[in-house]
């Protein structure tokens, strides 16, 4: 692959990680009038419990969205090593991504 090709896809791509940052940024910013409501004298509150599980929900989305970002990755590159992979291989996540616990900024760790 020449450079200028190898540039436009990683422009490709953070274009496309910068998507998935800013579609959960704003999931995560609309929540904030339900937990500016939580006083913290409570701690299992119903309300607490509901902050909780909208942040989960958000949560296990953003995993899911950065497990395909990761899997695209992964298959375009398996594309170019198909014919000189010096051995057999495969990709394991770690992490809060496998534990369904992304946030926007979470790094992917294998």
């Amino acid at each position: 692959m020449h450079f200028k090709s190898q540039k436009a896809l990683t422009n490709q791509l953070k274009t496309e990680l910068e998507s998935i940052r800013e579609k959960y940024r704003l999931e995560i910013k609309s929540t904030e009038k339900l937990v500016s409501q939580f006083d913290g004298k409570t701690i299992y509150s119903d309300l607490h419990e509901e902050c909780y599980e909208v942040m989960r929900k958000i949560s296990v989305a953003c995993s899911q969205d950065m497990r395909k970002f990761a899997r695209k990755i992964i298959e375009m590159s398996v594309s170019v090593l198909e014919q000189n992979a010096p051995c057999a291989f495969e990709a394991v996540a770690i992490g809060s991504i496998a534990k369904g616990e992304a946030t926007p900024y979470s790094d992917l760790e294998f």
